[in-house]
């Protein structure tokens, strides 16, 4: 059309619309020659190999394939998931987590979060992460973090300074009030950390200023003072190589 030459798309549809959703005019491709039939086979094997299989299909497919007696190592390349990812759900299938794996069946639970709960030591805390992830009270990557807590929470205590504790059962309430608990401590240290950091860069500015001022080197020479501490010495190079060279 007025000179213009049309192309079929064969694949990669996706990407093109998310291109145009973003306003762009010029989307890199790649330019083939090929039949009809051709064409065809390369768009209907793109759209096969993109489809993404249910929880439903992995878990049956790995259970079925290990049944059979194929390893962690056969059964990854087989399905083309990573062995760690393979191990995960194979501890289901061997740990009997019934209930977890028919959170995963019924697909209100990835497989991912269903290991990570597993792995929790507590029966009362994989019931307890298990509902508020259904809940959609916690995200995916808070049963990891929730995990870890709970088991430093089990060996330190509930301070930071060791002392035994009598094992008590963990509810959803606490459980969430333990996480939102360690948030809050974690969100101190970044502010008081960032104070910190800003408290040095008034003192570097200053220092930076000071070995500036020919008096103050003339003093310096006079008090036969030639060197600094090795540590204040590369904190100071840092400054002046992050703020004072990138400014210039």
């Amino acid at each position: 059309m007025d000179g213009e030459q049309w192309y079929g798309l064969l694949c990669g549809e996706g990407r093109l619309t998310a291109c145009q959703e973003l306003g762009e005019e010029y989307i890199p491709c790649h330019i083939v020659e090929v039949s009809g039939d051709e064409g065809f086979l390369i768009s209907l094997a793109e759209n096969i190999a993109r489809r993404k299989h249910t929880n439903l299909e992995i878990l049956s497919a790995i259970r079925v394939l290990y049944e059979r007696g194929y390893s962690e190592k056969d059964i990854s390349r087989k399905i083309g998931l990573h062995q760690a990812y393979i191990r995960g759900i194979l501890h289901l299938l061997r740990e009997g987590e019934v209930r977890l794996i028919a959170g995963v069946e019924k697909g209100y639970l990835p497989i991912d979060v269903a290991v990570d709960i597993s792995r929790a030591k507590e029966k009362e805390v994989q019931t307890a992460l298990s509902d508020l992830y259904q809940q959609q009270k916690l995200k995916r990557g808070d049963i990891a973090k929730i995990r870890r807590l709970i088991q430093q929470r089990k060996r330190d205590g509930k301070t930071y300074h060791f002392t035994p504790k009598r094992n008590t059962p963990i509810n959803k309430e606490k459980l969430l009030q333990m996480y939102e608990n360690e948030i809050k401590r974690r969100q101190l240290m970044a502010t008081q950390a960032e104070f910190c950091q800003q408290q040095l860069l008034i003192i570097l500015s200053g220092l930076n200023r000071l070995f500036e001022d020919n008096h103050f080197k003339t003093l310096l020479r006079a008090e036969r003072i030639v060197d600094m501490p090795e540590n204040l010495s590369k904190c100071l190079n840092h400054y002046r190589e992050t703020y004072i060279n990138e400014s210039a």
